[in-house]
């Protein structure tokens, strides 16, 4: 596993990696009001503060799906 402290801005992929979830489901999740901001470098640059992302998604409740 990756260390935390060490990497505060990741990747899309390497959020889907360290959660186990797929693209998709991270879009998903990043539609969600308060999911923390997207930090753009450039247009194909994006990272995201993993640390927030992962406190974001402890916070949320769960959701049954259909």
């Amino acid at each position: 596993m990756k260390n935390l402290k060490r990497q505060p801005l990741s990747t899309i992929a390497e959020i889907c990696e360290y959660l186990h979830i797929g693209k998709t489901t991270f879009y998903r999740l990043s539609a969600t009001p308060g999911f923390p901001e997207a930090i753009r470098f450039n247009q194909r640059i994006v990272r995201y503060d993993l640390v927030k992302v992962i406190d974001f998604i402890k916070s949320e409740p769960l959701k049954e799906s259909a």
